[in-house]
């Protein structure tokens, strides 16, 4: 029998790039299956691996980026808002892009059920 999918929490995570003692902490959520495929639309193989285009990490920040918490420039905190979204640097944008992937995909225990 095939299930819907659940409903997956958001979660706050770090980045690996992030070296600081104060982190900067992301909110990410899954992704819908339209999402997901709206994402992984236009992405290409690179030795076997998926390589995300340009557009499917925006896709991805966009539904799946939630909030973050002490992210700043050198003046202040700046403010959650999608706008701001371009002034993630490009390693975090795609690192948090494949996270929020990996939080929107069935585990092997949910597909046996």
């Amino acid at each position: 029998m095939i299930r819907a999918q659940g409903t997956i929490s958001p979660e706050w995570i770090t980045s690996i790039y992030d070296e600081d003692e104060d982190k900067t902490e992301w909110k990410i959520g899954p992704l819908n299956q339209e999402q997901l495929e709206e994402v992984l639309f236009g992405s290409g193989q690179v030795a076997g691996m998926v390589e995300l285009s340009p557009q499917g990490i925006r896709t991805a920040l966009k539904y799946g980026l939630l909030d973050w918490r002490g992210f700043q420039d050198s003046e202040k905190e700046v403010p959650f808002s999608r706008s701001e979204f371009k002034r993630i640097p490009a390693d975090i944008r795609s690192e948090l892009a494949w996270k929020i992937i990996g939080k929107s995909r069935i585990t092997e225990e949910e597909a046996k059920n």
